[in-house]
């Protein structure tokens, strides 16, 4: 019953398989600079390989390799508590 709509689901979360390609270029960047961010990941791979990602694309490339980048494009929070 599910099943059906399981499937669709898998497919669909494997859409990001045109840059399995390039996990090794983005582990090798993460790991030369950590604090690398998804825009100049981004940058890079279009820089390097002509390649075009989204960077939620690229966001899950990097979590399928259990990789981690310190630097956010937005990282300011905000101190003030609201009470």
């Amino acid at each position: 019953e599910s099943s059906a709509a399981s499937d669709v689901y898998k497919r669909q979360r494997q859409g990001h398989g045109r840059l399995v390609p390039y996990e090794g270029f983005f582990a090798e960047l993460v790991e030369q600079d950590p604090d690398i961010t998804l825009k100049e990941l981004q940058a890079a791979l279009l820089e390097a390989h002509g390649v075009q990602a989204s960077l939620s694309g690229i966001d899950v490339v990097l979590r399928r390799l259990d990789l981690t980048y310190k630097k956010r494009a937005s990282s300011r929070m905000s101190g003030a508590n609201p009470m």
